[in-house]
């Protein structure tokens, strides 16, 4: 991943409206730019689409463990 890239799906994951920033999720509470990268890096997504869709299904996971309710999108 290049550094372009990296800021695309920054860019993305922030500005998402379930995971982003402001959405009191996991991922916008505890995970730095850097984690983020890390994680989407380990998951072979390449694209933002890809980071947002293994970030909601970490995000998911998370949410179930703590037996916190899922998710909703409006």
């Amino acid at each position: 991943m290049d550094l372009a890239q990296a800021g695309e799906i920054i860019t993305a994951v922030r500005a998402h409206a379930l995971i982003g920033q402001g959405s009191c999720s996991y991922v916008d509470e505890t995970m730095s730019t850097l984690e983020i990268l890390e994680e989407v890096k380990e998951a072979r997504a390449t694209t933002p689409e890809q980071a947002i869709t293994h970030l909601l299904y970490l995000e998911k996971i998370w949410r179930e463990q703590d037996n916190f309710p899922p998710l909703e999108e409006n």
